[in-house]
């Protein structure tokens, strides 16, 4: 079994020491790393021979950051490859070895569960809405405040919510986050409609860890395994012809805090225009628990219909949810319908849609889904007494200041970009290149990443597909990434999104258009909004 590490020392020819050990079964590889190096990070690449060895050590104990075991300082992640075609890297093979905290001290903190799940789900809601799959997203407690490790939580939900994505081709996807008798939060991800199925299921399976049965003739069985991240439970059952369930338990332990009181509407109506009537019941739903009276309007006949209601009924509040990537006329005329000025106008769009570059004035732009804390600040308006600031931290959301990680080999530029970050509310770090970018995102996950195309050591290109190919595997947390480059021709930008960039913007960078941007694709958006 191959394992490669940095090793401690100056960097030649600009990279870092980075060295390659054979490790033999009747060798313990913490045995090794502590008497001939210091990693920052440790790569154990399985071979066949070695295959059910390399799995039991990646799974001991003494690589699950035992006390009695003395820790490098300052290893940040332990990887793990099964053997592939091609780079392993690159072809998404990469898996992580329970929890990326192998010799790294765990951190334990108080976060909200449900707004755990919601940011998660954010980031994949635009591949769902890019696939053309109706979805539905609900929670069933407002408040979980929970203790453990935020990075792993968001790691493992979105390993989890990319890995149930390829069970399906059309259909419907609905999300569903609880807690269980024992205080643990679950997800339940269902799927109706065109599962794949053949070799295409058999690799969604092996990307969820799961071991079912032979599937040769049968349309229904049941598969059980355990997220590789958090290390939690999962139980899939699959019926080729009907759907599939897949539920997952994180183990996250409930603070014993209560359920927070939540603001009323008290009767007010709501009108609400969706795309899919298949969501519809879920989302009225949700507004029903905050005493809303909902009315839904199909966006077929929504502008005559609600012209028509508006002689005997007033709304306050009007909202509808759009997916496709232009605004049609029908959409603006909705939210531009003649109720009272203070009635809230809301539109809802996954992330990553171009209306969420643009600050409106007459309307609030909300990613999809809505959080529990979304709803309840909509909804306190309607309660004169109730004060938005009693809800706990938790339940708000409150995170730290977002980073925004500036990956670029040009000193003036890195200093542009930096005096730009802060001027939008985040804090810049800072990496000369592309490999530098790739063990920073490591040790500590950025809200977003300005990514320089051209850079010696490693390009910008590179480091994305790794970047990408670790958070698939849930190796590291979800963030998006911002190509930087002053060639501006159609191949550059084609190669730039090609390896998972989620935008290219071309040099000198404009704080608007970063700003824009920004928006569009952060679940951090920037802090200011107009700048000349």
């Amino acid at each position: 079994m191959l394992v490669r590490c940095d090793r401690p020392g100056p960097a030649r020819h600009g990279r870092p020491c980075r060295v390659s050990y054979r490790v033999s079964p009747k060798q313990r590889l913490f045995d090794l790393l502590s008497t001939r190096c210091s990693p920052s990070w440790i790569h154990i690449s399985e071979t066949r021979l070695h295959s059910a060895w390399a799995v039991r050590l990646a799974n001991s104990t003494d690589l699950r950051g035992d006390p009695a075991v003395p820790a490098p300082p300052g290893t940040s992640a332990l990887l793990y490859t099964r053997p592939a075609r091609d780079n392993p890297l690159e072809t998404g093979s990469l898996a992580a070895v329970p929890h990326m905290h192998a010799f790294a001290a765990h951190t334990s903190q108080m976060f909200d569960f449900p707004e755990c799940l919601t940011r998660s789900a954010r980031l994949v809601v635009p591949r769902i809405a890019e696939r053309g799959l109706a979805f539905t997203f609900d929670v069933d407690v407002p408040s979980l405040p929970v203790r453990g490790d935020l990075e792993t939580a968001r790691r493992s939900l979105h390993w989890l919510l990319q890995g149930a994505l390829g069970l399906i081709d059309a259909g419907l996807l609905a999300i569903h986050g609880s807690v269980n008798d024992k205080g643990l939060p679950t997800v339940r991800i269902a799927g109706a409609g065109a599962l794949v199925t053949g070799q295409r299921l058999a690799s969604a399976l092996d990307e969820l860890a799961l071991s079912p049965p032979a599937l040769s003739d049968r349309t229904l069985f049941v598969a059980r395994g355990h997220c590789p991240v958090a290390l939690g439970p999962l139980v899939l059952i699959h019926d080729t012809a009907e759907g599939f369930v897949l539920d997952a338990t994180l183990p996250f332990v409930w603070t014993g805090e209560p359920a927070p009181r939540l603001p009323s509407a008290q009767g007010a109506v709501a009108w609400v225009r969706l795309p899919e009537n298949s969501r519809s019941a879920v989302f009225k739903r949700r507004l029903q628990r905050l005493g809303w009276k909902v009315v839904l309007f199909n966006p077929e006949t929504a502008i005559t219909d609600a012209v028509g209601r508006l002689s005997s009924e007033q709304p306050a509040l009007l909202l509808a949810h759009e997916r496709q990537p232009s605004l049609d006329a029908d959409v603006m005329n909705w939210l531009s319908l003649p109720v009272a000025s203070d009635v809230h106008r809301v539109l809802a769009v996954p992330l990553g849609h171009p209306a969420l570059e643009q600050l409106s004035s007459t309307y609030l732009l909300q990613a999809l889904p809505f959080s529990p804390h979304d709803l309840a600040c909509l909804t306190a308006a309607h309660e004169p007494n109730f004060d938005v600031t009693s809800l706990p931290a938790a339940l708000t959301g409150a995170i730290p200041t977002p980073s925004l990680l500036i990956v670029d080999d040009n000193l003036v530029n890195q200093v542009v970009m930096a005096a730009m970050a802060e001027t939008m509310g985040y804090s810049a770090i800072q990496a000369d290149n592309g490999q530098q970018g790739l063990d920073l995102c490591l040790q500590s996950p950025p809200s977003a990443v300005l990514m320089d195309v051209n850079m010696p050591v490693m390009d910008g290109i590179e480091a994305t597909r790794h970047i990408r190919a670790l958070q698939r595997s849930g190796v590291m947390a979800p963030f998006p990434i911002l190509g930087t480059s002053a060639d501006a021709t159609p191949d550059n930008a084609s190669a730039c999104l090609a390896a998972g960039m989620d935008t290219f913007i071309t040099k000198p960078l404009m704080i608007a258009d970063v700003a824009a941007q920004l928006r569009r694709l952060s679940l951090d958006a920037p802090k200011w909004a107009n700048w000349s």
